[in-house]
């Protein structure tokens, strides 16, 4: 399915399919997905591949397809590369045909000209094994960080729990010589949109470099303003860290039943001193575990020690995603015929269906 008929989709069966796929994350939110189909540009179109069993559907894959004027495709997921994952969505996600007949569908689309990157597949995932499997892809892997909750303060070493405790003790100071030291998570929307504004302003502090007024913001054809407007506070939160009314770290999370997505993290780099960013996850994973959750997931990480030794610390558990690359299909859209069988599923171009 392609325009029109891709966004019917994404607005009348995409939801059901999310409600009946427990693995999703809510970055196959409807609401996710439509925020960013919404402000595609004129060169891209939004592409639904399904499979379908009988007349109804029981997977589908989310993507845009980019053609540039006579420049080369290019095939990748819809929200790509703002998502931390990318998952096919229903209920019959993991059926072993199902996977193979979306490769076949992935091939079609792109046609022998295009480049197409299948971005951040859970690796254990079908089509993570499927694409793994196949050597017609080029593969890169990379680290995800999830922390259980609540979190096992006392398994950490002496060295970390000490680090800790003296980060909190600088808090303790300030709020002890009367400044005051507020968290807060949003709840509603009002809240949302002003906690939105302080990331916002914290963002730019750390990218001093680009001075075009929400420009790190505006990206992927859409800005993240409308997607949170899509969101709502029933999928989005932001978490703030104040000093004296002014933030010093802001946290962009998205939620699907009691697991937390981390997504974007801005500090204020005048307050290096009293450590803002784990000022405010500390708060976080106390809050997340006080409501209820079993796991905040903080999502890619770079083997850095700003990015895994500070993950680290909070007893991580590490997973990995994949990004699969091809330069090209084998055959073109034109040249595939209108169907092909795969294992009981017969991919056709742009969608893929399973018989009954």
């Amino acid at each position: 399915m392609r325009n029109q008929d891709a966004l019917n989709f994404l607005d009348t069966a995409w939801p059901d399919l999310y409600r009946h796929d427990p693995a999703a994350t809510p970055f196959q939110a409807p609401a996710w997905l439509s925020g960013w189909a919404a402000g595609l540009p004129a060169e891209v179109t939004p592409v639904v591949l399904v499979a379908a069993r009988g007349a109804g559907p029981v997977a589908a894959l989310a993507l845009t397809h980019r053609r540039p004027g006579d420049g080369p495709r290019d095939l990748r997921p819809l929200s790509a590369p703002h998502a931390e994952y990318l998952r096919v969505t229903g209920p019959e996600a993991e059926h072993p045909a199902v996977t193979t007949a979306l490769e076949a569908g992935l091939n079609a689309i792109a046609g022998d000209t295009g480049h197409i990157a299948v971005t951040d597949l859970p690796a254990t995932t079908g089509l993570g094994r499927h694409l793994t499997s196949s050597p017609s892809w080029n593969h890169t892997t990379t680290a995800c960080a999830t922390v259980a909750l609540p979190l096992g303060w006392a398994e950490m070493s002496r060295a970390t729990r000490k680090t800790h405790k003296r980060r909190q003790r600088a808090l303790d100071d300030l709020a002890a010589q009367g400044h005051q030291v507020v968290y807060h998570r949003s709840r509603t929307a009002d809240e949302l949109t002003t906690a939105y504004q302080a990331l916002v302003h914290l963002h730019r502090l750390q990218r001093v470099d680009d001075a075009r007024p929400g420009a790190e913001f505006a990206l992927g054809g859409g800005t993240w303003r409308t997607v949170l407007d899509h969101c709502g506070p029933e999928i989005a939160f932001i978490a703030t860290q104040c000093i004296d009314e002014t933030p010093i770290a802001a946290q962009l999370c998205l939620t699907r039943g009691a697991r937390a997505y981390s997504l974007l993290t801005a500090r204020h780099p005048g307050y290096n001193d009293v450590s803002p960013g784990h000022a405010l996850l500390r708060r976080l994973i106390q809050d997340l575990t006080d409501a209820g959750y079993t796991a905040l997931d903080l999502g890619r990480t770079l083997d850095t020690p700003g990015q895994s030794g500070y993950k680290s610390q909070y007893l991580a558990h590490w997973t990995h995603t994949l990004t699969a690359t091809r330069a090209a299909a084998i055959h073109s859209a034109a040249s595939i015929p209108a169907q092909r069988a795969h294992g009981g599923v017969t991919a056709a171009e742009p969608a893929v269906t399973t018989p009954s």
